[in-house]
């Protein structure tokens, strides 16, 4: 039997500009048939995660993975310029740590 794992995130899971901890899970993996889907977007925010549920929960997984929270605690520090990457991002408000819980 496969197991189906989603994994969720930003550009930690997308890992174009980070090291990729799912190769790296590949490469460790115990025996067994698992099969790995990939949905991190670059900058993304929690926001825009729950905005993209739809596609994993229509086709359930076996395991869901999620690593977001980078973006959001950074645009939340005091003095960030995060006005265009509201814009970009279409965020509704500005990032806080209760925006984000």
């Amino acid at each position: 039997m496969t197991t189906r794992v989603a994994c969720l995130g930003d550009s930690l899971t997308r890992a174009q500009l980070s090291v990729d901890y799912l190769d790296l899970f590949e490469q460790r993996r115990p025996p067994g048939d698992v099969r790995l889907a990939r949905f991190g977007v670059n900058g993304d925010f929690a926001y825009n995660l729950l905005r993209r549920l739809d596609p994993v929960v229509a086709d359930p997984p076996d395991v869901i993975t999620v690593l977001i929270g980078t973006n959001d605690a950074r645009a939340s520090l005091p003095g960030h310029p995060v006005e265009r990457t509201m814009k970009r991002k279409h965020l509704p408000e500005r990032p806080s740590a209760d925006w984000f819980q």
